[in-house]
């Protein structure tokens, strides 16, 4: 990793945070180059939080991008929604806030699970078979995190044949996260 990237991590809630940090620190991105943004506990809901915040990070970040290493990981559930749904969500909170949708110059992000960040985490640790339709939400362990984010890197170091093996909404956080990680 290029000295000097910033990351931001805009989620939900801790779990977003734990999974996307242990990511990146993982990878080598040190503790203090990582922001962490998420709603607070009890303020109503966590994805209304994120999809809100989203335009003003990216409006930041497009400010910042020229003259900065920034790095924006949004991290907001699908819930029962679909992961083109979800992105839609976001590009619509962006047109009412007066910017742009994101664009391919864009250096973030965004990582959809679906149905929940659970559903991944299930998914690395393996313990039940796992799709994106049922939910998986429970309290995980730090180890498991730890677990399925280093898995998490194994397969986005992989190839496209062991990609194609993951669920779906996966498999789209790692053509994402290329947008942003500079080897």
């Amino acid at each position: 990793m290029s000295k000097g990237v910033r990351f931001v991590i805009l989620g939900e809630d801790s779990a977003h945070l734990r999974f996307c940090r242990t990511i990146l620190k993982d990878l080598g991105v040190h503790p203090r180059e990582i922001s962490e943004k998420i709603a607070n506990p009890g303020d109503g809901a966590a994805e209304y939080f994120v999809r809100n915040r989203f335009p003003v990070e990216l409006s930041g970040l497009r400010r910042k991008q020229n003259s900065q290493k920034v790095r924006l990981i949004v991290c907001i559930d699908a819930d029962r929604n679909t992961l083109s749904k979800r992105l839609s969500d976001l590009d619509i909170a962006c047109e009412s806030y007066g910017i742009c949708p994101v664009s391919e110059r864009d250096k973030l992000a965004r990582w959809v699970p679906r149905r929940n960040i659970e559903t991944w985490i299930s998914f690395f640790v393996g313990t039940v078979e796992v799709n994106e339709l049922d939910d998986f939400k429970q309290n995980f362990e730090r180890a498991q995190y730890n677990h399925a984010a280093r898995d998490w890197i194994q397969v986005f170091r992989s190839t496209d044949d062991v990609r194609s093996a993951c669920l779906p909404s996966l498999i789209h956080s790692f053509s994402e996260f290329e947008r942003v990680w500079v080897r």
